[in-house]
Formats: C-alpha cells, sequence, structure tokens
C-alpha cells in the first residue's frame, strides 16, 4: 500500500525524538524492524533499483528536493542512498574506508578530488552500474561546479559506452518547481521500465535483496546479533572518530570474538540477551 513506508518512518521518528531511555535508544534497529516488518511486501517481486546521490545537503535536504526519494518510493523503485551525514563527515576527514574503494573506481574519469561530492558521485555511479542497478538519481544545488563536471562526463558522447547506466540529473534552485520534477521522474522510470523489458544488460541483471530487508523479512535477527549490533555499530563510530588513521576496528573485533564464543559454546547465549 502506498505511504505505508512514509507513515512508519515518521512514527519511529517521533518515537525516537521523546526517548530518552539509553538502553531502549541502544537497541532501537529491534523497534525499527518490529515496525517495518507489519508492512505486507510481496517477496517475489523485484522492484526497479536506483542509486540516490548528489551534494549533501540538496540530496538529505527534502524540503530543498521536493523529497525526491519519497516520489520514488511512491512509484514503487527501491531507492539507494548512497550516504548520510556521518558517511559525508567521514569522507571529509578521510576517515571512510568506502571513500577510498569509491575513489579507486573513479580514479581513471577523475584523479584528483576537484570539490563537492563529484568523486564519490562517480564512484557510486561505476558501482551501480556494476551492481546492475536500473537507474542513477543526481541532485545538486544550481551552478554547483564540481556536480556539474561530473555530469558532464557522463554525457560527453565519447563515454556513452562506458556509462550506460540510464542517469537523470537535478538542478535545484528557489525558481525549480515540482511538476516539472516529478514529470522528469515519470519518463525517467518509464525508461528503466522499457529497458528492464528490452534491453540485456537490465533484463538479465541479478536482484539481490537489500540487506536491511533480508533482516526484516526474510531473515531475521536472533536476540543475540540485536544486542551485537547495539554495541558494535556505536562502538565502531566512536573509535573511527577518535582515530580515523588506524585501520584496527576493535568494534567488530568484540563483534567476532562473541559471534565465535557464541558458536562454540555449549551456552545458550541468545537466551542471556533478551533485551
Amino acid at each position: 500500500n502506498k505511504a505505508m513506508t512514509t507513515k512508519v518512518v515518521h512514527t519511529l521518528m517521533n518515537l525516537l525524538d521523546n526517548e530518552n531511555n539509553l538502553m531502549k535508544l541502544s537497541n532501537f534497529e529491534r523497534t525499527i524492524d518490529e515496525h517495518f516488518r507489519k508492512i505486507p511486501i510481496d517477496k517475489e517481486m523485484e522492484p526497479l533499483r536506483v542509486c540516490y546521490t548528489g551534494e549533501i545537503q540538496v540530496m538529505l535536504e527534502k524540503w530543498v528536493n521536493y523529497d525526491l526519494m519519497g516520489e520514488l518510493g511512491v512509484m514503487g523503485i527501491e531507492v539507494h542512498k548512497q550516504y548520510d551525514v556521518f558517511d559525508w563527515v567521514m569522507y571529509k576527514l578521510d576517515a571512510s574506508k568506502r571513500r577510498r574503494r569509491l575513489e579507486h573506481s573513479a580514479r581513471e574519469y577523475i584523479p584528483m578530488d576537484i570539490g563537492g561530492e563529484a568523486v564519490w558521485n562517480m564512484g557510486s555511479y561505476l558501482e551501480s552500474q556494476e551492481k546492475g542497478f536500473d537507474g542513477f538519481v543526481h541532485v545538486f544545488p544550481f551552478t554547483c561546479l564540481p556536480e556539474i563536471s561530473f555530469m558532464g562526463m557522463l554525457e560527453a558522447e565519447k563515454n556513452m559506452d562506458k556509462f550506460y547506466l540510464p542517469h537523470i540529473h537535478f538542478s535545484l534552485d528557489g525558481s525549480s518547481g515540482f511538476e516539472g520534477l516529478r514529470t522528469r521522474i515519470e519518463a525517467f522510470h518509464d525508461l528503466m521500465v522499457g529497458n528492464k523489458k528490452t534491453n540485456p544488460l537490465f533484463r538479465d541483471a541479478k536482484y539481490v535483496i537489500p540487506d536491511e530487508i533480508q533482516n526484516i523479512y526474510f531473515k531475521p535477527k536472533s536476540n543475540f546479533e540485536y544486542f551485537l549490533s547495539s554495541i558494535e555499530t556505536p562502538m565502531s563510530k566512536v573509535l573511527t572518530m577518535l582515530n580515523p588513521s588506524k585501520k584496527l576496528d576493535i568494534g567488530f573485533a568484540v563483534k567476532n570474538g562473541l559471534e565465535f564464543f557464541s558458536r562454540n559454546s555449549f551456552l545458550d547465549l541468545g537466551s542471556l540477551f533478551n533485551l
């Protein structure tokens, strides 16, 4: 049903804003999964997949981009947002492992940082194309030179054979209008549907269920796994911020150690962490 996901998100945001219990906050992932699990889905469906990226502020602020992610979702498109605020901070501090991977992918086309999120976006485009996505959605503020440079590389005639993943770009400012944006999205949706039916590059692409969906509907986490997530995720982020140059991730080390102990112990550790 349309808009059910949006309603669940609003409910969860209200719960999160009004929650002051640290223990419940650390275990909020379970609450998220429980709420989303109530939404009925077609488990056999293979939706269109798009990569959604761009300049950080325009990309994340729905009042600027007219809630573009929501519009894509209403059309039944699976949207993969490339980063949030924490990812962006780690990217700018050069503390992101994913940044190094994307920079390596983009090096042939953008061998140096030209500002903004251009290198990140080029790497994301190439990664999405390799994974068999159906489209690439790019948003940026009007006259943003790094993003325009990136867009020009994708649209250059000499690169058309290398960049075959359909892409659409939205340059937004105070004069932008929602209806024009929606009309372009609808046309882009029709293009992706046509590719899925007739173009072997997209028709034969293997659909992979995202981990987030797997954890909610197909392979729900155990109590012990929720406990591990509640300590591993914040620990990893704090350690990365305190000492981003170190490759050793203590959070993952603790998690892996506990999992090993759980697999090789005669005790049912899952029952001990029924939070």
